[in-house]
């Protein structure tokens, strides 16, 4: 499974959410969240995105890092 096979069952993220993320993750992250299951992935995703709306500076794939 490729990550953009997993990314496509990630539910519940907001449109421009599931448009913008997979640009802004490194291949580390990104292969570190194919080992989640696709519920995990968009609650782990959610939460850093709520971080970044709460005024976080840190880069997503920092937030998304740290929670793995």
């Amino acid at each position: 499974m490729t990550f953009d096979d997993l990314w496509r069952e990630v539910q519940g993220l907001p449109e421009m959410a599931k448009i913008q993320v997979p640009d802004v993750l490194s291949e580390l992250t990104k292969m570190k969240l194919m080992r989640k299951a696709p519920e995990e992935v968009s609650r782990i995703v959610a939460q850093a995105i709520e971080e970044v709306n709460n005024g976080s500076v840190e880069p997503l794939d920092t937030l998304i890092k740290n929670r793995l």
